[in-house]
């Protein structure tokens, strides 16, 4: 099992779009600065999350969403039908 994940940083007001086995050790890596990109904020939040089957169909998506380069698009995944996160 692997996930596709979207996090949102209010400080930054930025998305960072991954994938993983483990979305909840990957958001405290993120949020404790050890990553490159996300590193500038703390505040991390979890916004969508996607069960697939594996890694490499997790790496696809994560892909597609990030060619889009659209704030748009990652707001349509964020508020669409395969988002296991509940959104206010």
């Amino acid at each position: 099992m692997h996930y596709v994940y979207i996090l949102y940083s209010k400080f930054a007001d930025r998305f960072y779009i991954g994938e993983s086995a483990n979305v909840e050790l990957r958001l405290d890596y993120h949020r404790r600065g050890e990553e490159r990109y996300t590193g500038r904020a703390s505040d991390w939040e979890l916004v969508f999350k996607k069960v697939v089957p594996d890694r490499e169909r997790a790496r696809s998506i994560e892909h597609n969403i990030k060619s889009s380069k659209s704030r748009k698009s990652i707001l349509r995944w964020i508020k669409g039908p395969d988002n296991m996160v509940s959104t206010p």
